[in-house]
């Protein structure tokens, strides 16, 4: 693949080459440790995460997680090494439970991610460019998004409505309108000045 993502931290994918049953891949850690060796030369540049050309399951608990990309997660498709070039995404639905994760998530035009927050802390930008074809969040009302750019969702579900699972630092968050009837379609100022507003 380009630019060496393929040496990622944990890749799920479908290799189509009929060594393997197609379906959902599925990757589990509980109370352990993760990590890009630092002498990698792509340590600095290749997510901890990608999912390609197949539905995935991540599942954390009490995981650390060590790479210097500030990647945690790519979801897309590829140069057409597995699946056909531009219908070969990825679908992933991951759950974080008592983990902190940080850096932007990055999800493409042919690729959808939901993330589930139990007990957990996101530091990230979600989807920045815009382009992906579904990005969904739900929060617990013991996580927290710490918000470092400009993001848009699909669907954003935080527990009890509560806004203040949210720091914003300054930044707009886009949702979709039609996907979450209990914002009604507004624009509402968080508290740290930026905006939860509908994607125009």
């Amino acid at each position: 693949m380009d630019d060496g993502i393929d040496n990622c931290g944990v890749m799920i994918y479908q290799s189509m080459s009929g060594d393997a049953n197609e379906g959902a891949g599925a990757f589990s850690a509980t109370n352990s440790s993760l990590s890009i060796s630092k002498k990698s030369k792509v340590y600095e540049t290749s997510p901890m995460f990608f999912i390609t050309n197949t539905d995935a399951v991540i599942n954390l608990d009490n995981t650390n997680l060590n790479y210097g990309s500030n990647q945690p997660v790519t979801v897309s498709g590829n140069d057409g090494e597995w699946g056909s070039q531009g219908s070969n995404g990825g679908n992933l639905t991951f759950t974080a439970a008592n983990q902190t994760l940080s850096g932007n998530i990055s999800v493409d035009n042919i690729s959808t991610t939901s993330f589930i927050l139990k007990s957990s802390t996101l530091i990230s930008a979600i989807n920045s460019e815009n382009s992906a074809k579904e990005v969904n969040l739900s929060l617990d009302s013991s996580s927290k998004w710490i918000v470092t750019e400009d993001s848009y969702v699909t669907t954003l579900t935080l527990e009890n409505n509560d806004l203040s699972l949210i720091e914003d630092h300054g930044y707009t968050i886009y949702y979709n309108a039609s996907a979450n009837s209990w914002l009604n379609g507004q624009t509402i100022t968080l508290s740290n000045g930026g905006t939860l507003t509908p994607i125009q």
